[in-house]
């Protein structure tokens, strides 16, 4: 069991992340900004714009990212703990460079979405 975060172009999963709980985080508040409902951040899908994308690369390469989410299953951010970590700095920009590429490859037509399940 884990955080598993998906990002979709209409029914084809396009990027797997497993256990980050800042991105996942990061996608709940952008949720809520766009007046989506829940009562728990699990399944819920996000339509994301293009704009959106942007926004999340430049919070990522400024670190504004919550690196002290966590949640039941998430696992951490914390580099002590995990290797992959935010602190890591080959795997910080390797996330930023899924995303860039979601971005180079997708047009005004994709419809795009996160979602999740933990």
């Amino acid at each position: 069991m884990g955080l598993d975060m998906y990002i979709y172009e209409g029914d084809n999963e396009i990027a797997y992340f497993r256990k980050e709980p800042a991105i996942h985080d990061w996608f709940e508040h952008l949720a809520i900004e766009k007046g989506i409902e829940f009562d728990s951040f699990n399944g819920v899908k996000v339509l994301l714009e293009i704009e959106d994308l942007h926004r999340l690369i430049d919070d990522l390469a400024n670190k504004r990212l919550n690196y002290d989410a966590n949640g039941f299953f998430f696992g951490s951010n914390k580099e002590s703990e995990n290797s992959n970590s935010w602190h890591n700095h080959s795997w910080h920009n390797q996330i930023i460079g899924i995303f860039q590429k979601i971005i180079d490859e997708s047009d005004e037509d994709s419809e795009l979405f996160y979602d999740s399940w933990w």
